[in-house]
């Protein structure tokens, strides 16, 4: 079975971008969820997917299948609004197909187009869910920002269906088939995913292929945690907060603490707000402006403020019987008792330096250097923050002090176009190396916004989300990535941010790494000791506060536990299995100090030369298995892949050769061609079937337009087989890297590249 896009792609061949395309076409009676590891590359396998069901051959069994005579199949793609023109970017760049952006034009959603990229906000969503237009197939890019199938009320506690969730449900109902896509399919909790693929065929096929095993990477994230030793005006403004044990729903106690752990300055300055804004903020964000009767409870409320009557404020509270009016009061006073603090510790800061922002400076000055692997001449950083303020902070903070470096800004207040700009901008210095650069994120970036070019990424805070954490780091962790990612998290060391370190992110890890199917995450390769003994410690008193009716001791059990959920959950070969199956029989002859030291080995150890053979190995039986199906062959250890790639190619061009019309040079595997007699029926042949895009890059600017002489009379052009990872063995180096190609033909392959059955099929009209 050879996909269509296998020979007729501007992509790498990637053999583990395969497996979607083999579920589907396998499958044609599921749907299809891709859970695959931010980096394997979901956006390149829809793509796979989706050339094949627009070009491939119709007399195909498996396409025959998946489109029940449909001739033009018509396929909507939702995304989030950030991701919309990157996606037609990618399929039409990549892949040659017409992508229609009915998000990012004024001209609004098509009904003509194929192929339609449409945003997936609740707005947007809101627009087309009652249309009656079918689909052959919807994907729905980053599903898990559909798993909240209800939303609650904050005063009353009442749920009501999600109004996107909703709208889903509306469109899922007119696609024949459906493609899910994230890698984060629980963000927070199991139920995440069960709300996700309500709207798939109940026996969906999913695929959860592994950044490290589909590219055999030698290296991971290298992770070290920074702790931040707080001062004392930071502290004592820290204390006072955390004493508000009673959490109201709107002034929301535990997000202050989270927020002055992100910036102790942009806390107090939110503390501090007029209090005109956080009642109109509160009235506009819970939709309570509509209603006349709230409006006045409004007014009244803001006529009270202006006179600074406060015991009335409190008196309205206690005698009113809407509990909406009761919240809102009830969280006004609370936020006015921690003004006092606010205005207390800005008044007191001027005495000391931010305590976050010093640690910040010394891990720029200090860490970036070749003993902690950075491998780059110049510095250059991407830095994530949860919060907007905060990502002001530090901008301005670097803007001040350093003169010499780039500082680039991406927050929620800019445009799509002015985070698009400052992003391409500093990838531009990652590559030229010139001068130090610093790209300052908050979490509006996190997905789609590809940064492979930088090997720093500092998280200055920690989001409440462990799938947010691989999102970030998945920025520079992916496809292209040339050295070690260097990962430094700026941790406080109080309790709310030791908490969500491990009681957030380790245990919310727990939960997805053992839901069966889908992708685990890998994130606490910790290297600071300090706080590898803490996250020991919290882990050690959750243990122990669990009862078990044995003999052993709550350590062996919880060890016990982990062993006996890696062994159902994770994809592992059978040595490995056997492995955990004798682990598991010696539980009860470790004593806990032994335990804790499996532990933190199995936390903290950076991967050694016993794991990446194994994912050596799971990464060339992955291999032989798409090779055996892209060519109905048994593929064993020492048999390659290229030279069936290579016989392929020569079979579809043999006429042109022995015409010579197309010359082969196997030293770089490029071809010549020469098409000096027959340019006008090149020319007539590509008009003819409309694939000018197909062969823009040999394009004469100085010829005639319209003409055969609008093409060069030579010209190289190269496939998949020019750059190329090896399929049967990694001890093969069988083929260039880009690099490699781009220094021996002087060109890149991108600009040399040419479809192959176009190709075969213009020159096969010129003979």
């Amino acid at each position: 079975m050879i996909p269509y896009a296998l020979f007729n792609s501007k992509i790498i061949f990637e053999p583990f971008q395969y497996k979607p395309f083999f579920e589907f076409f396998e499958n044609t009676d599921k749907d299809l969820y891709i859970a695959d590891e931010v980096g394997v590359g979901k956006t390149i396998e829809a793509g796979i997917i989706i050339s094949e069901l627009i070009n491939a051959d119709r007399d195909k069994k498996w396409v025959i299948e998946s489109l029940n005579d449909v001739h033009a199949p018509k396929i909507l793609i939702l995304a989030p609004p950030a991701m919309c023109a990157q996606w037609k970017e990618e399929l039409e760049s990549k892949f040659m197909l017409r992508v229609y952006d009915a998000y990012s034009t004024s001209l609004g959603m098509s009904y003509n187009a194929q192929i339609v990229v449409y945003a997936e906000s609740w707005q947007q969503l809101a627009k087309i869910e009652d249309d009656e237009n079918q689909y052959d197939l919807l994907v729905v890019d980053e599903v898990h920002n559909f798993r909240n199938q209800y939303t609650e009320n904050p005063f009353t506690k009442i749920k009501k269906e999600s109004i996107r969730y909703k709208a889903l449900q509306k469109i899922c109902k007119r696609a024949k088939r459906k493609i899910f896509m994230s890698a984060t399919p629980i963000f927070n909790k199991q139920a995440d995913f069960k709300n996700e693929i309500e709207f798939l065929t109940p026996d969906f096929s999913i695929t959860a292929s592994t950044k490290s095993v589909s590219k055999c990477l030698d290296f991971q994230p290298r992770i070290e945690s920074v702790l931040v030793n707080l001062n004392e005006p930071e502290m004592q403004l820290y204390k006072k907060v955390k004493l508000f044990d009673e959490i109201n729903p709107l002034t929301k106690s535990a997000v202050y603490l989270h927020e002055g752990c992100s910036s102790m300055p942009c806390l107090a300055k939110t503390l501090i707000e007029a209090p005109e804004k956080f009642i109109n903020s509160i009235f506009i964000d819970n939709e309570l402006i509509t209603d006349s009767y709230y409006r006045k409870v409004k007014d009244d409320i803001l006529e009270l403020i202006e006179n600074e009557d406060y015991e009335e404020i409190n008196e309205m509270k206690i005698t009113s019987n809407d509990p909406v009016v009761w919240g809102i009061l009830a969280a006004f006073l609370e936020k006015l008792d921690l003004k006092t603090y606010g205005d207390k510790y800005l008044a007191d800061k001027n005495n000391v330096d931010d305590s976050k922002l010093k640690q910040l400076d010394l891990v720029v000055e200090t860490k970036l250097t070749k003993e902690n692997g950075y491998a780059m001449n110049k510095k250059h950083i991407v830095i994530f923050a949860h919060y907007i303020a905060t990502c002001n902070y530090i901008y301005e903070h670097f803007d001040t002090k350093y003169d010499d470096t780039k500082i680039f800004l991406a927050t929620g207040e800019n445009t799509k176009q002015e985070i698009d700009r400052s992003i391409t901008e500093f990838k531009e210095t990652c590559v030229n190396d010139q001068v130090d650069s610093i790209m300052i994120c908050s979490d509006v970036c996190r997905e789609g916004k590809n940064m492979q070019e930088c090997q720093v990424l500092i998280n200055y805070d920690l989001p409440f989300s462990p799938s947010v954490i691989q999102q970030r780091i998945g920025r520079i962790d992916r496809n292209g990535q040339r050295h070690t990612p260097l990962v430094f998290n700026l941790i406080c060391n109080v309790d709310n941010d030791i908490h969500t370190y491990y009681e957030i992110i380790f245990e919310k890890i727990r939960i997805i790494n053992g839901t069966a199917g889908i992708c685990g995450i890998d994130v606490l390769r910790e290297t600071n000791e300090i706080m590898q003994e803490q996250v020991l410690e919290e882990w050690k008193a959750s243990a122990q506060k669990e009862k078990y009716k044995n003999d052993m001791s709550p350590l062996q059990n919880s060890y016990l536990k982990y062993l006996r959920k890696e062994k159902r959950t994770t994809s592992l070969l059978a040595h490995s299995k056997n492995e955990i199956d004798k682990e598991i029989e010696n539980v009860s002859n470790y004593s806990d100090d032994e335990v804790m030291e499996k532990m933190r080995h199995i936390l903290f150890t950076v991967p050694n030369d016993e794991l990446k053979a194994m994912r050596e190995e799971a990464h060339c039986v992955g291999k032989r298995e798409i090779a055996g199906k892209l060519f109905d062959k048994t593929f064993d250890e020492n048999m390659d892949l290229r030279p069936y790639f290579i016989d392929y190619i020569k079979k579809e061009l043999v006429p042109f050769i022995e015409k010579s019309i197309i010359k082969y040079d196997d030293s770089d595997d490029v071809y010549e061609v020469d098409i000096s007699d027959v340019k006008e029926e090149f020319y007539k042949a590509i008009a003819s079937k409309q694939l000018f895009t197909c062969f823009s890059n040999v394009e004469d600017p100085d010829g005639q337009k319209g003409t055969g002489d609008m093409y060069y009379d030579e010209f190289q052009v190269v496939f998949n087989t020019a750059v190329y990872k090896e399929v049967g063995n990694t001890e093969h180096n069988n083929g260039k890297s880009t690099a490699d190609f781009e220094s021996a033909v002087g060109d890149s392959f991108d600009n040399v590249y040419v479809p192959l059955t176009p190709f075969s099929e213009v020159l096969r009209q010129c003979l």
